[in-house]
């Protein structure tokens, strides 16, 4: 399986590459936005997590189309973190709203409740 992972400035993306490698995957880095234009000649085109949702628009906003042809060509799109979170249609970020990609109907927003979910190790 042929896959890409788009560097859009924010992250780590070579532990991904690595993991993604080890299982066999063929995996190439799209870091400039020119480079999107191979996007539909993947399996897999992969957003990862880790970052700020206006840098990584920023960079993504512009070659959404390239995504989108991806998509529309049969190439599979995930979402790790915030990769996840573009996906949307937008999203709330210190008190700032940015557009996502749109691909997902819904907005990323803020946990509002006083229970919040666990996420970390805990000593047994």
């Amino acid at each position: 399986m042929r896959v890409a992972l788009v560097k859009y400035g924010v992250g780590n993306i070579y532990s991904i590459s690595s993991a993604l490698q080890r299982v066999g995957f063929s995996v190439d880095v799209l870091d400039e936005p020119s480079m999107l234009r191979k996007a539909p000649l993947y399996d897999l085109l992969v957003l990862p997590g880790m970052g700020a949702y206006p840098a990584a628009m920023r960079f993504l906003e512009p070659v959404k189309h390239y995504i989108l042809a991806a998509l529309e060509s049969g190439t599979f799109l995930f979402g790790i973190c915030l990769g996840m979170q573009l996906l949307y249609e937008g999203g709330w970020e210190n008190n700032v709203w940015t557009r996502g990609l749109g691909f997902l109907p819904g907005v990323v927003d803020k946990l509002h409740s006083r229970k919040r979910p666990h996420i970390a190790w805990t000593s047994v």
